[in-house]
């Protein structure tokens, strides 16, 4: 095959549908926003608090760069960023959450960090801006959630905001257990509240992310 003939074929197929920046979590806001989270670890009795800081840092036609950091208050924060790609389409599938059936359309994504690579499916309901199930695998973890509420009041900062809870199970390097997501279309990120429970070989550690601050950069 000719390189002519292979892009006069590649012209052909339907370009990918992409998912709308408007109704995107970061790609709706200007580089330059940010959201910042308490995070408390708990494990064995004790606990730690950390601050944790997602800026976005680059929009590109067919990517995006958030940077995060994390530090105790007054520690030099080690930044890790990571670059993803824009959702493409995957499909239409019915999904049961919240005691409901959705129909939903299915976005996909990948990204990269040092930690590695990152893969991302979430399924959005008709005229939804949350999703009602997420699946995602990384090098260091994967797991799936599933909506049970459409509606949870969760306050962050001066504003109360509704949330989409969603419920799932986690299992990676640092044990197998369950994970509690509270999100909103409304923050940067759609992170209100995180909580993660991990049991392993030295029990059980619990991890809360609660967000406290958002700057929009106009």
């Amino acid at each position: 095959m000719t390189v002519l003939t292979a892009l006069m074929m590649a012209s052909l197929l339907p370009a990918q549908e992409k998912f709308p920046d408007e109704d995107h979590v970061w790609r709706r806001f200007n580089a330059g926003t940010w959201i910042k989270s308490r995070v408390t670890i708990e494990i064995g009795g004790s606990s730690m608090e950390k601050f944790q800081k997602l800026t976005l840092k680059e929009k590109t036609d067919d990517s995006y760069l958030v940077e995060e950091t994390n530090a105790t208050e007054g520690e030099e924060p080690n930044p890790n960023a990571t670059r993803t790609s824009n959702p493409v389409h995957g499909g239409v599938e019915k999904v049961t959450a919240a005691g409901k059936e959705h129909a939903c359309t299915m976005w996909s994504s990948k990204g990269k960090n040092d930690g590695g690579p990152l893969e991302s499916t979430y399924w959005y309901p008709e005229k939804g801006k949350n999703p009602v199930r997420i699946k995602f695998k990384a090098a260091w973890a994967e797991g799936e959630m599933l909506a049970v509420s459409m509606d949870e009041k969760v306050k962050v900062a001066d504003r109360t905001l509704s949330c989409v809870k969603m419920e799932g199970k986690i299992r990676g390097q640092g044990g197998e257990g369950t994970i509690v997501l509270w999100i909103s279309h409304e923050l940067p990120s759609s992170q209100a509240r995180l909580e993660l429970v991990l049991k392993n070989e030295g029990g059980e550690v619990k991890i809360r992310f609660e967000a406290l601050e958002i700057h929009e950069q106009k």
